[in-house]
């Protein structure tokens, strides 16, 4: 009885052909999943090139006084900037949110100066609401920035390709 249970389970390979195809891959399943790999990774750059890339900038502002009286409905000011960690560079037109845990004002940021005062400020001008330049005159508040610049995609690759350059 024993004898014939081994029997069953060890096999003999008789013939070449068939020991050729005993140790090979089937080339179904090869092809099969080299494209379903492939499928993998263009679904996941189509997914990084509808992502925006989005660069967070945040610091402290010192919002100072305006000596003239101006009536119209919104203000351009100059206030103080002070980044932490990486500076905005040459992007304007973005939007800046103040707050100080009580107030919160949105402004837009027209131009930040690439010059940095001793304290490592950057004069900016802001336009504001004139009833939310009012709240925030003389105070030193937090800031931040967001800045959409492409998408993910693009960053990756100019990532790399800045990385092989060095």
């Amino acid at each position: 009885m024993e004898e014939e249970k081994k029997q069953e389970r060890s096999f003999e390979l008789r013939s070449e052909k068939v020991r050729s195809i005993v140790g090979q891959v089937p080339s179904s399943l090869v092809r099969y999943g080299i494209i379903i790999i492939g499928l993998v990774f263009f679904v996941i750059a189509g997914g990084f090139y509808f992502l925006p890339y989005k660069k967070l900038y945040a610091g402290t502002a010192v919002v100072s006084p305006l000596n003239t009286h101006i009536s119209s409905d919104s203000i351009d000011a100059v206030i103080l900037l002070k980044f932490n960690g990486q500076a905005l560079g040459g992007e304007s037109n973005q939007p800046i949110h103040l707050s100080n845990g009580m107030v919160n004002v949105e402004g837009v940021l027209l131009s930040v100066s690439s010059i940095r005062d001793t304290l490592g400020r950057h004069e900016s001008q802001v336009r504001f609401n004139r009833k939310d330049y009012v709240e925030v005159e003389n105070q030193t508040l937090d800031f931040r920035t967001v800045y959409v610049c492409g998408n993910v995609l693009s960053m990756i690759f100019k990532t790399l390709c800045l990385d092989i350059d060095e």
